[in-house]
């Protein structure tokens, strides 16, 4: 056996003995008592002992107390006394610590020690102390950390109200038929908004395989192409592959996403083809200026709805666009609209060439229109309307070619008989408002243009011209008259 271990066997028995022997692993109710007993009852009967024996020598413990024996006696009573004190300082010390270090505590100082180390109750208030100082310093901590939770999430949690709000305001101007360049705009404007999308750029289909730079946000425009081209450049492979590009502190793209990103002055981009019944319609890009930002799945769906938007903003407006080339009829006046009117002269021309027959355009234009109440104009087209439809025949067609400008196509009638029928319609408005009678007060009457096939051209556009120009004529010689 080794020496060490033979001493540690050896003394181990030796030490416990004498730690049994020492108050230092005794509990504070018994070293109280201890201290009591040594401060009060040894001292009082040592007193006791020696004023006995001092006063009365002839008693019967049978010896006398010289002056050198009372000094010691007195030593030793005061030396058990400032023992019992000694051991009461060592209670009552730790207690007062530990009182200053809980009031600390209490104050908010939880870096605090309770630093006692004892075998009794003290010792084991002062490590429950450090224990529970300890809990509460974790406790704070996780209060702080889930307090900083707490902010971006109700950062986050505006962040989808206000996206929210956006959207449902950007639906409700796609619902009220709002022209697309205003919802685009608006659409521009809320992703602004965000800091995920502080800039942004839209191109919109301008020809088959052509897009062309339409809104931009927070971007210098001449850092973007006017025009892209599909198949061509960055922006046209996205726009001819149908697919989106991510590009953000996760990485993404290659040698032309950096170019791009370096001259958009941007560090993360998102950029999503906008689609409309399976045809890429527009390109959206979207980013932003943050360091170690990347995009998640909820700020791609929210750009997405956004594209979504864009995409239903343009299909309502191709829709818009068919539907006013489609419309055959004038709103106000319900007869036919210009458009019509020029593809039924075209056909009437073709007809008349076809079978050498005649055919006329009549031009009628309403004298001081602009001078008639603005409220009061709607009337008077629908009046004026009304009796060009009874002086025409079912085979004729009338239409509004303008503001106050109508059409009159009158096949198998020659320039002459076009002439006759204008001067009827002139002398009966003429009847109507004009000669003092007036439409509400004010005098009202027409001037008329008249061209014919093939005297004054071959073409729908050629007729027309021609009956503009002698329009013009009977507005230059006094207004309410007819020049063929």
């Amino acid at each position: 056996m080794k020496r060490g271990a033979l001493l540690e066997e050896v003394g181990g028995p030796m030490t416990n003995f004498f730690k049994t022997l020492s108050l230092t692993p005794q509990k504070l109710r018994y070293k109280l008592g201890i201290a009591f007993f040594l401060m009060s009852l040894i001292p009082l009967f040592v007193c006791t002992f020696f004023v006995l024996a001092y006063i009365y020598p002839e008693t019967r413990y049978d010896f006398t107390i010289g002056s050198s024996a009372m000094f010691v006696i007195i030593a030793i009573t005061l030396f058990i006394t400032l023992l019992g004190f000694s051991v009461i300082r060592q209670m009552v010390d730790p207690v007062v610590t530990i009182a200053r270090k809980a009031k600390q505590v209490a104050e908010g100082r939880t870096d605090a020690a309770f630093d006692i180390v004892r075998e009794d109750e003290i010792g084991d208030l002062s490590d429950s102390l450090t224990k529970m100082t300890s809990r509460i310093k974790e406790t704070i901590t996780e209060l702080h950390a889930y307090s900083e939770k707490t902010k971006e999430i109700n950062i986050e949690i505006q962040q989808k109200v206000l996206t929210l709000s956006n959207l449902l305001q950007i639906g409700n101007l796609i619902s009220a038929g709002t022209p697309l360049e205003e919802v685009i705009g608006a659409i521009i404007e809320k992703l602004g908004q965000l800091e995920m999308t502080a800039s942004s750029f839209i191109y919109v289909l301008e020809s088959e395989g052509v897009l062309i730079r339409r809104w931009v946000q927070n971007i210098e425009p001449s850092l973007l192409p006017e025009r892209v081209t599909f198949g061509s450049g960055l922006l046209g492979k996205v726009a001819s592959q149908g697919e989106g590009l991510i590009v953000d502190s996760k990485g993404g793209g290659g040698l032309e996403t950096k170019e791009l990103r370096y001259t958009l002055r941007l560090k993360n981009l998102a950029i999503f083809p906008v689609t409309s019944r399976g045809v890429v319609v527009g390109l959206l890009g979207a980013g932003n200026n943050l360091d170690q930002f990347f995009f998640r799945e909820d700020d791609l769906e929210t750009i997405r709805v956004f594209v979504k938007q864009i995409s239903i903003a343009v299909e309502n407006d191709l829709l818009t666009k068919r539907a006013k080339e489609l419309q055959m009829k004038d709103e106000l006046t319900k007869l036919y609209n210009e458009k019509f009117t020029r593809q039924r002269l075209e056909e009437e021309i073709r007809r008349a060439i076809r079978y050498q027959r005649p055919c006329s355009l009549i031009l009628v234009d309403i004298d001081h229109f602009q001078m008639v109440k603005t409220q009061s104009q709607p009337e008077l087209l629908k009046q004026v309307a009304k009796e060009i439809e009874k002086q025409i025949t079912e085979v004729d067609r009338a239409a509004r070619f303008d503001r106050d400008l109508f059409a009159l196509i009158i096949p198998e009638r020659n320039k002459k008989e076009a002439t006759q029928l204008a001067e009827s319609l002139r002398r009966t408005i003429e009847e109507q408002y004009g000669q003092g009678r007036g439409f509400q007060g004010q005098k009202v009457t027409m001037s008329a243009g008249v061209s014919e096939n093939p005297i004054d051209g071959s073409t729908a556009e050629a007729l027309i011209q021609k009956a503009k120009e002698a329009l013009t004529t009977a507005k230059s010689l006094g207004k309410n008259r007819v020049v063929a």
